[in-house]
């Protein structure tokens, strides 16, 4: 996997297109195998353990072309010898404060002062930059999990280039303010940044620790209670646009057909019914592949990761639990 990152590395610097292909045929150019694994188990392996979570963390930007390759590019600017170490006074560091409670935050921003951010504002995009908005429901969830309006403003004129708009900082107070419970007193939620002997490292306020680190930071009594259990055709988004047939009984079908199938399961995160040699066997289809030309499926069979070809899948069944998740 070592070798996958570096070959990443060095073939997309930020902002330029790289196939997941190209990736494969430079690592079997120099006779790089990936933990001894088949050559597509260790690309499915590759994806979900990196390039799914650096996607999910705003790192990586994934893309298909009409052919359904796979295409990365980096959206943060990658220096492996960049240590991580930052001064607060960095100009790095610094964000910007707009009068419409946006906040642009460079792609720099350490994850110190990144972690700060995340727990006022809600996140928009990352691009070029970091967009962030300031929203009543952002500051209440910061005020309930221990940050006060004080902290949060103090921050903002820290860290923002031109200080904080005059219309921002009352509108912030005067939410504050509705925030306020009297008496109430709770140890936060988000752990804050602090250091000891110059190790950065989370640092749980003295009342956290006083009833014990795992304090869970929410009241059952923000939940308001549900009387109704939801109905079947909630559970399922266009539940009538699915064929019966696909449900009814397991039988064979089409090569496309089949796709379709696999295709809805994933989309519905269920599974297939599988009908080999007379007995039913039942997969949780992960991902549909495609290789020259060719695709197959990446699956969980029997509690391990497989993956199928369309002519393992000749007699299949959509299962729906709630609907038709009987073996009778």
């Amino acid at each position: 996997m070592q070798h996958v990152i570096a070959v990443l590395v060095a073939f997309a610097p930020r902002g330029q297109w790289v196939c997941l292909n190209q990736i494969r045929e430079n690592l079997k150019a120099n006779e790089i195998t990936m933990d001894n694994l088949e050559e597509d188990e260790a690309i499915f392996r590759f994806k979900q353990q990196w390039i799914y979570p650096l996607v999910a963390m705003g790192w990586l930007e994934l893309g298909k072309t009409g052919q359904l390759q796979e295409w990365v590019r980096w959206v943060i600017s990658i220096d492996v010898t960049n240590t991580g170490h930052r001064t607060q006074e960095s100009r790095e560091n610094e964000v910007v404060v707009q009068p419409n409670f946006e906040i642009i935050a460079p792609l720099t921003l350490s994850f110190q002062n990144r972690w700060e951010l995340e727990c006022f504002a809600e996140h928009v995009q990352t691009d070029q930059v970091s967009r962030y908005v300031l929203t009543k429901d952002s500051l209440n969830r910061a005020c309930e999990n221990g940050r006060t309006i004080e902290e949060i403003t103090g921050y903002l004129n820290q860290y923002g280039k031109y200080g904080v708009p005059e219309n921002v900082e009352i509108t912030l107070v005067q939410w504050g303010k509705q925030f306020e419970v009297e008496g109430l007193e709770k140890p936060p939620l988000y752990p804050r940044w602090g250091t000891i002997e110059d190790t950065e490292l989370f640092v749980w306020p003295k009342e956290a620790s006083k009833k014990g680190i795992l304090y869970p930071g929410f009241d059952l009594g923000y939940y308001e209670e549900v009387n109704k259990l939801p109905e079947i055709e909630d559970m399922y988004d266009n539940l009538a646009e699915i064929p019966t047939i696909w449900l009814k009984n397991n039988r064979e079908y089409h090569v496309s057909v089949r796709r379709e199938i696999i295709t809805k399961a994933i989309e519905l995160k269920t599974c297939i019914r599988l009908r080999e040699n007379d007995q039913l066997r039942t997969i949780i289809p992960k991902e549909i592949v495609h290789h020259h030309g060719l695709w197959s499926v990446h699956c969980f069979l029997d509690g391990c990761q497989k993956q199928l070809s369309p002519d393992d899948l000749k007699s299949l069944q959509l299962i729906l639990p709630g609907i038709n998740d009987s073996l009778e």
